[in-house]
């Protein structure tokens, strides 16, 4: 189960991402297995929804949205990943970072 949304994320995490010149990249990992996504930040993001995190390819943007212009959708995520966190009882560790 989540323990966070984007509510929750400190407002200087927040503060960096919604900057046009930012990049982020969320690391998924379970089981030894890790996927790496890539892409940006936008001062329209409002990073505000208290149980969903959104990684988008396209430029959309609502409340649920971390990023935009993502390297990856989920149908592109390795099927090592998805077979490593099908279980109920998988642990999944998501790392978020952002960088001007």
């Amino acid at each position: 189960m989540a323990t966070k949304g984007l509510k929750d994320l400190s407002e200087s995490f927040k503060i960096y991402c919604q900057d046009d010149n930012s990049r982020i990249l969320v690391e998924i990992s379970s089981s030894g297995v890790v996927e790496r996504i890539r892409g940006r930040g936008s001062c329209f993001l409002t990073l505000s929804h208290p149980e969903e995190i959104v990684i988008r390819k396209s430029a959309y943007i609502n409340d649920r949205t971390f990023m935009v212009g993502a390297d990856v959708a989920a149908v592109d995520l390795s099927r090592k990943l998805i077979n490593a966190i099908r279980s109920s009882s998988a642990t999944i560790n998501i790392r978020l970072t952002v960088e001007l």
